[in-house]
C-alpha cells in the first residue's frame, strides 16, 4: 500500500555450449529469475511499515529463546515465504500528452487510471534485507523511506485477463 517504488525484477535463460560438428551452437537449459525484487516504502509516522518487514524476518530467524539468548536455528522455509504480486499503472502525465485515455477507449480519464497496465507474480517471496534509514535535523520536513530487498524463486508476467 505505502510502497513508493519498484525495481520489476530480469530474467536470463542459462545456456550451454555444444559442439557436435561445425560451429559451436547454445543450448537453453535453464530459467535464470535474476537479482532481487527491491522495493521502496514510505513510513509512516510510527514506523509500524519497518515493524511489519523485521517480524517477517523474525519469522525466518527466531532472535532469542525465552531466557534470551540468541539462537542460530532458522524456520522450515514453507513457513516465511510468501507471493507478492507487483502491478504497473499508467502515468497520468504520459496518458494526458498521448491522448490515449479518455476518448479513445470509452472510459473517463480518471477510470482508465485505475486499471494496471502491468503485472507480474512472483513466487516464494521473503525479506532477504531490510536498508538503513537516514534520520537527522535536515529531514524534519520530509517522510522517510525503507527499502526492502526481497530474494524468490520465480515471476511470471500476468495475463490481461489477471490485471
Amino acid at each position: 500500500i505505502h510502497c513508493e517504488s519498484a525495481t520489476f525484477p530480469g530474467k536470463a535463460i542459462g545456456t550451454q555450449p555444444n559442439r557436435v560438428y561445425g560451429p559451436v551452437r547454445e543450448f537453453a537449459y535453464e530459467g535464470i529469475y535474476s537479482g532481487d525484487l527491491g522495493l521502496t516504502f514510505r513510513l509512516d509516522p510510527l514506523m509500524n511499515i519497518r515493524r511489519i518487514f523485521y517480524r517477517w524476518q523474525e519469522l525466518i530467524q527466531p532472535y532469542a529463546t525465552a531466557n534470551g539468548v540468541p539462537k542460530g536455528d532458522f524456520s522450515y522455509y514453507q513457513d516465511y515465504i510468501s507471493d507478492i504480486y507487483l502491478y504497473q499503472y499508467p502515468a497520468r502525465q504520459a496518458e494526458a500528452s498521448t491522448g490515449h485515455g479518455a476518448g479513445s477507449s470509452g472510459l473517463n480519464f480518471s477510470e482508465a487510471l485505475k486499471k494496471p497496465i502491468y503485472g507480474i507474480h512472483i513466487e516464494e517471496a521473503f525479506p532477504k534485507s531490510i536498508g538503513a534509514i537516514e534520520v537527522g535535523y535536515d529531514n524534519t520536513n520530509t517522510y522517510s523511506k525503507q527499502t526492502v530487498d526481497f530474494a524468490f524463486r520465480r515471476w511470471r508476467e500476468l495475463s490481461g485477463s489477471e490485471l
